[in-house]
This record gives structure tokens, C-alpha cells and sequence, in this order.
């Protein structure tokens, strides 16, 4: 069971990708005192790294934002899907973790997290089972997830009914929240009339307590401001006038209305939108808006990258920028690009490192690291750092990787580059989650490459 003392007592051996050959095994929680540093060779290539000083910045600047806004966050632990992740982000002032499936809830329950948000539908009487026994296992726990169908309704209250008659006890209900989707879209109800007749059935099941309401718009969001503010607008707004209906109705189960969106693409939008309907509702029970962004915590050098230019264009909070400078900008972490990084807010702390291992043609590299090393989803990775002749430098905007097999990486430069096999290259990545997924152990270092902890995933 991945409880947090369970992690850090864990052995860590070269069963584990990333994990030095020739060093003895070790208990996850003392990495620190191993004296390991990725550029002095301590580390096999390819090797994924966290930097400590950008993972603990994002963390701080996302909770301020949050806070300015006078609204909660659950991050989505199905980013990372490391316990040790969830417990910065809750320390830093998270009002839980947002998980996919019921396994990444169990997962997360059993770490200790008290509130968990499942941002999708329990999808099948075995999981629902499954729901139920874990809201028995913890009773102080609250857990939630999605609705959008009279079919899963009807699934939901016979698990509860079954449940209940096998153990001749009272089963706790299922907390949900209705998700109102779009057309063209992924999961939701299609219409605010479908979303409000759903919602006011669930609050006449016994089996199951109303508690809020949830849209996710993040595959919707463009990167262009004008598109993504119009998108943002009408879908919040159908989302606030649902909770204007129910509440028309009386049909609320909880003490509070929470209403959840926001993933980490323009959550800005998101934030300022429900924030305003927020001001304008009539709602006799307080309204919890709680963000579910997960990729803040790494960032990253692609997509996210890209769509928090737009966000910064869009002007972010200033009190935010001035208020937590960036400290990790010293000698040994310098990039081309990194004061258009300082602008906004939230920095890059993922990489995988590889090393060339062959120049076989004049303008062509090939380096260890390949489709089994780095997400490819949204984008190639793309070179940041490189290591050669005892220096770290900023790689030439011209190095390009232009594709990837299993355990090989196609790096473009120029014929006169000076990169010899042996070297070290620093890419970063684009969309976390599909990274994360590669590797069950990720070093966390310090802006001199030392090795300062270590970090387990469990997908």
C-alpha cells in the first residue's frame, strides 16, 4: 500500500529504470545521502530528473493564484501519480487531489489524501463495488465523482442497493457532481436541460447526494486568447446558470454547491469566469470553485509552455509575479529563453537527460532516448541544456529532435557543431503526464545536478 512512510522505506535497486548499475540498493528516503550527481556520470542515460528549486516555485505560485482568487484547487494527481507529489501539492495548500479512475483514488486515499475529486464517471457495476468498499475502508474521506446519464444513475443506485442488502448496514451514497459537456466533446451531458432533469433525479435517489456541478474545457482551449475567452465564457456560463436552476429547485444535497473546472491549459479563463458568476448567483449555500489543474506543478517546455504565453498576454496576476520572485536562476540553470519563463510564473522542472552515442552523418546526432523515455503525445521534446567539455550551456535554437524510436533520438544540428559522442543533452518536454507514465522512480535534483530525493510514481 503506498502510504508515504511505505514509500520512503522502499528499496530502491537497479530493477528500477534510471537506477545506477553499479550501486548497492538503497531506501527511497535516503537518495540525498548517496552523493549521486547526474553530470559526474553517477546516473545511467536516459535518465528523467525533477529540478527541486522549479517543482517547489510552481507549487507556491499556483496556490497564491488561487488564493488571490478566493477559490480551491485539486490538482490532478493522475499527472504525476506520485504520492509524494500529492503531499507537496496539499501542503502548499490544495483542498485535495483530482484522480481518472477509482484505482488512482484508491491510490491516493491510501497516501493519506481526505478529499478526492474523480473528474470522470464510475463506469461499470464492478467499479462502483469497488467505489463503496473504499468509502467503507475510509469513512472520513470525501469522495467524489461524475454523473452525466440516467443509465449510470440507474447502475449507481443498484451497486448501492446490493451493497447495502449484503451487509445489512446502511451504504454511504454516492457524492456526484452532473457534468455538463458539449457537442463534439468527451464526456457530459449535451444540454443544460438534460444536465438539470439529471441532476434533480439524483436528488430524489436515496443512493446518491447532489453535491455540485463539474465541466472540463481543457481539450476545448486553442492557445488563441480571443477563441478560448468566447469558449470559456458560454460554457462557464451554462455551468452557473445549471447551479442557478438547481438551486431554483431545491436540490441540493450538501452544505455547500462546489462548482469544478479549470485544467491546466487556461485555467486563468476558467478561474475569472466562475469567479465573476460566482458574485452573481443567488445560491443560499456558500459555492467552493475548485480548479483541477495538474501540469502546473512541472510545466513544461511544449504545449503548456505555449499556452502560458497566451496566458501571460492575457496579463496574469501581477501581485503573483512580484510576490514569489524566481529564485533558482544561478549559474548551473541557464536558458536562452528562461527570462520569457520568469514572465510567466510557472517554470519548467521536468527534463530527461541522454547522451549522444553516435554522429553518423554530418548534421545528424543520435541520442539514448527514445519513445520509451518521453511522451511524444504533444510534440517531440526538445533539446534545452547540453553538457560537454565540463560546461553547461543553453543548446543552439537550430538543434532540433526530429523523431524517435524505442531507445533512439534523431537530433538536427549543423555540420560544424561541435558535439561529440559522450555528451550530454537536457531535453525538456511537452504535456507532463505522458513522461511521467515512463518511469517509476524520477531523481529530484538541486541546481548543481546533486541528487536531493527521489520520487516514486505508481500508474
Amino acid at each position: 500500500m503506498p502510504s508515504l512512510e511505505s514509500i520512503q522505506q522502499a528499496y530502491l535497486d537497479a530493477s528500477f529504470k534510471g537506477f545506477p548499475l553499479d550501486h548497492h540498493p538503497f531506501q527511497l528516503g535516503q537518495a540525498a545521502e548517496q552523493a549521486l550527481n547526474l553530470l559526474a556520470g553517477d546516473l545511467p542515460f536516459p535518465c528523467a530528473i525533477l529540478r527541486e528549486s522549479a517543482l517547489s516555485h510552481n507549487s507556491r505560485w499556483y496556490a497564491a493564484f488561487a488564493k488571490e482568487l478566493g477559490i480551491d484547487f485539486a490538482p490532478h494527481g493522475k499527472t504525476s501519480m506520485a504520492p509524494q507529489i500529492f503531499e507537496r501539492q496539499l501542503r502548499d495548500g490544495a483542498w485535495g487531489i483530482t484522480v481518472g479512475t477509482v484505482q488512482q483514488a484508491w491510490i491516493a486515499l491510501d497516501a493519506g489524501v481526505e478529499r478526492v475529486l474523480m473528474a470522470n464517471q464510475i463506469a461499470s457495476a464492478g467499479e462502483a463495488q469497488r467505489w463503496l468498499s473504499m468509502t467503507a475502508r475510509y469513512p472520513k474521506a470525501i469522495m467524489l465523482s461524475l454523473i452525466d446519464s440516467q443509465a449510470q444513475l440507474e447502475m449507481l443506485c443498484k451497486a448501492a442497493q446490493a451493497a447495502q442488502a449484503a451487509d445489512h448496514a446502511r451504504t454511504q451514497p454516492f457524492k456526484v457532481l452532473v457534468e455538463l459537456g458539449r457537442a463534439g466533446g468527451r464526456t457530459g451531458c449535451r444540454s443544460l436541460e438534460d444536465a438539470l432533469e439529471l441532476a434533480l433525479e439524483v436528488s430524489r435517489r436515496p443512493e446518491l447526494e447532489l453535491l455540485g456541478v463539474e465541466a472540463y474545457e481543457g481539450l476545448a482551449a486553442t492557445g488563441e486568447s480571443e477563441k478560448d475567452e468566447a469558449m470559456v465564457h458560454d460554457w462557464m456560463q451554462s455551468l452557473t446558470a445549471l447551479v442557478e436552476a438547481i438551486e431554483q429547485a431545491k436540490a441540493w444535497d450538501g452544505k455547500e454547491v462546489i462548482i469544478s473546472a479549470g485544467g491546466s491549459s487556461v485555467f486563468d479563463l476558467v478561474a475569472r469566469a466562475l469567479v465573476k458568476a460566482r458574485q452573481h448567483l443567488t445560491c443560499l449555500r456558500p459555492i467552493r470553485i475548485v480548479l483541477r489543474s495538474g501540469c502546473y506543478i512541472t510545466h513544461d517546455d511544449g504545449n503548456y509552455r505555449r499556452l502560458q504565453t497566451a496566458m501571460e498576454a492575457r496579463g496574469l496576476s501581477q501581485t503573483i509575479r512580484e510576490g514569489l520572485p524566481i529564485t533558482c536562476c544561478g549559474p548551473a540553470w541557464h536558458r536562452g529563453w528562461l527570462q520569457g519563463v520568469k514572465q510567466s510564473g510557472l517554470m519548467p522542472a521536468m527534463e530527461v537527460w541522454a547522451c549522444v552515442q553516435s554522429r553518423p552523418e554530418p548534421d545528424l546526432a543520435l541520442v539514448t532516448m527514445g519513445r520509451r523515455d518521453a511522451g511524444f503525445d504533444s510534440g517531440l521534446p526538445a533539446p534545452v541544456l547540453s553538457y560537454r567539455k565540463g560546461q553547461i550551456e543553453a543548446v543552439p535554437s537550430h538543434w532540433k529532435l526530429q523523431a524517435m524510436n524505442d531507445q533512439h533520438g534523431y537530433l538536427r544540428l549543423h555540420e560544424e557543431d561541435e558535439l561529440q559522442v559522450g555528451d550530454l543533452i537536457g531535453f525538456g518536454i511537452s504535456h507532463p503526464c505522458t513522461t511521467f507514465d515512463k518511469w517509476r522512480l524520477f531523481w529530484v535534483i538541486d541546481d548543481a545536478y546533486n541528487v536531493i530525493s527521489a520520487i516514486r510514481t505508481f500508474f
